[in-house]
């Protein structure tokens, strides 16, 4: 955060120069892009969020598709909630021969996406709802520059992707194993640091949220985004995530380690969908 040295003035200009440095912290760690997944109809998600316009596509077997919830389907169960339904992949995550599935895929070049790169630190925050065991390297959020899947039974990857092209990744502990219910997911990343920077969270509506564990990357500042962006699978279609996803959020800062939000701030996300 920019630090400021005031001068001795009247108490308003005190006044307006705090505001000032609020709004900058707030801004450093600003949620840069958001699908909440509510629409009633149509083949296409909006995004909204600090970062611009990401707009996300639904397809099945390459073509546009309406892949909303009923009403009430989303984590909060209220209506006017949605959420987006992928229930319909033949299976959790890459498989021999491989499941196939629904994807969500925002295109190169979208206004938004280009907030993605150059981060020095993020936190993605989302809610699952697997129809089987989360496995399979089945995909939940993949950029050119970090990635959330699921590990082996039950684990969340997160992969930073430096300027090498080559993913670092970290496995969390095996506590991602409600199917059927729904569940928070956050991740945190602090680039700012190479040793446990890495924070995982989990909670159920009305559970309560818990760190899962901390581990260490030594990834630094995520480089220039390129490309686009894909949620519930690959563009390939063969690493699905079976199941519905809801209310997806990126936050990030360029410089510095607010992107990287605190337990106290995950869990205000949290309770806005576990205890509204």
């Amino acid at each position: 955060m920019s630090i400021f040295r005031l001068q001795p003035c009247k108490s308003l200009g005190l006044a307006v120069a705090m505001v000032v440095i609020f709004s900058l912290a707030g801004e450093s760690r600003a949620q840069l892009l958001e699908w909440k997944f509510d629409e009633e109809s149509g083949e296409v998600a909006e995004s909204s969020g600090t970062a611009g316009s990401a707009p996300l596509t639904m397809k099945s077997d390459k073509l546009s598709v309406s892949l909303f919830t009923p009403d009430a389907g989303g984590a909060s169960g209220k209506p006017g909630d949605r959420a987006f339904d992928l229930s319909g992949a033949s299976g959790m995550g890459a498989n021999n021969p491989p499941y196939k599935g629904p994807v969500g895929i925002a295109k190169p070049n979208t206004e938004g996406l280009s907030a993605l790169g150059g981060l020095e630190s993020l936190t993605i925050t989302g809610w699952l709802k697997p129809s089987s065991t989360l496995t399979g390297a089945a995909r939940i959020v993949v950029a050119k520059t970090f990635s959330v899947q699921a590990g082996s039974s039950g684990e969340l990857q997160f992969a930073v992707i430096p300027d090498s092209g080559q993913p670092i990744y970290v496995n969390s502990a095996p506590r991602y194993t409600e199917m059927g219910m729904w569940m928070f997911f956050a991740i945190t990343y602090d680039g700012t640091r190479t040793m446990d920077n890495v924070n995982f969270y989990v909670g159920a509506t009305g559970a309560g949220l818990e760190l899962v564990c901390t581990l260490s990357i030594d990834g630094g500042k995520l480089p220039p985004f390129s490309g686009g962006l894909e949620i519930g699978n690959s563009s390939a279609g063969v690493r699905p995530f079976q199941g519905m996803i809801d209310d997806l959020a990126i936050y990030g800062a360029e410089n510095g380690a607010d992107g990287a939000l605190s337990q106290a701030k995950i869990e205000e996300i949290y309770n806005k969908i576990a205890k509204p």
